[in-house]
């Protein structure tokens, strides 16, 4: 592991890198604080959701990495990237897009997405939606979970609904932090 800036890599395989960075928003912080070019901040951060990790798909027998980076103003904007990659034998390896929703629920976050990147073209403006779950931190805390990203016909709806699917699994080589 090495710092690089203000974020922390770690190589855990060639094919697979988790980067930590500790210079992300709290939800305490003032939206002048971190406002961007080309970005009016309005209000307060609110929430957020980030984290990345590792989790296992045993169907397809492959490793998921997955990175999240969201936040909520006091306005109810929101503002994130998602990026999901498999690694193995399987034709959907790499999809990433801006988050476009999420609901926080005590230590859950429900999360909307649209693919704008990929390596399947078809998946080129697909909706998707994911669940996470934060256990806390720890040797002690039971490990932090992520769902399969499913497409959604809307994920706005999905944000709104808050259901109690997909279905988790536990992350491995990673964790999910959700601030209300």
């Amino acid at each position: 592991m090495r710092k690089v800036g203000t974020c922390l890599v770690s190589a855990l395989s060639i094919a697979a890198v988790v980067i930590a960075c500790t210079d992300l928003p709290t939800p305490t912080e003032n939206a002048s604080d971190i406002a961007q070019p080309g970005f009016a901040a309005i209000g307060p951060i609110v929430e957020s959701v980030t984290g990345s990790g590792h989790v296992y798909r045993p169907f397809w027998d492959v490793w998921r990495t997955f990175s999240v980076a969201a936040i909520k103003r006091g306005d109810g904007t929101v503002r994130g990237n998602l990026q999901i990659a498999n690694h193995g034998d399987f034709p959907y390896a790499d999809s990433r897009g801006p988050v476009t929703c999420f609901t926080v629920d005590g230590n859950q976050a429900w999360i909307g997405s649209i693919i704008l990147r990929s390596l399947d073209p078809a998946d080129i403006g697909l909706e998707i939606a994911l669940r996470v779950v934060d256990n806390g931190e720890g040797s002690d805390a039971d490990p932090d979970q992520i769902s399969t990203a499913y497409e959604v016909e809307s994920a706005q709806q999905f944000c709104a609904d808050t259901p109690d699917w997909p279905p988790l699994r536990p992350i491995e080589a990673g964790s999910i932090q959700v601030h209300q």
